[in-house]
């Protein structure tokens, strides 16, 4: 009886470790910069991007699936796993207006660009 009751807790044991799934998650890394950086650019003179420090949300469809939030130099870092996806930058009163950025993470790190409009004119 001790051995039917062993070889029971065994295979349910066995069942059980089988159910847990661990999706393979996959780097993805980008920047939020936003331009132009002057009012007014000239020939000659720098005028460097802003970085945009804000939420950035990742959406499957209607779905949030993530979030994050970019650091001092508008960059940021998160896992996710395989899949395609909408990326929103959420800038605090929308500006700076940063469009809706399509992502897709197959096999390996990711590097996505959001190029946002500082409203300068």
């Amino acid at each position: 009886m001790k051995s039917g009751a062993l070889i029971g807790m065994l295979v349910v044991g066995v069942v059980l470790a089988g159910c847990g799934s661990s999706a393979a998650t996959y780097q993805v890394s980008g920047t939020a910069l936003a331009t132009p950086g002057c009012p007014v650019e000239r020939p000659g003179e720098e005028c460097p991007p802003i970085p945009v420090v804000a939420p950035i949300v990742f959406l499957n469809g209607d779905n949030e699936v993530a979030r994050t939030t970019s650091d001092a130099d508008g960059s940021f870092t998160i896992s996710l796993a395989a899949g395609s996806y909408s990326v929103e930058v959420q800038a605090p009163g929308g500006m700076p207006s940063c469009p809706t950025t399509p992502l897709t993470v197959s096999s390996g790190p990711v590097t996505i660009a959001i190029e946002c409009d500082s409203g300068i004119r």
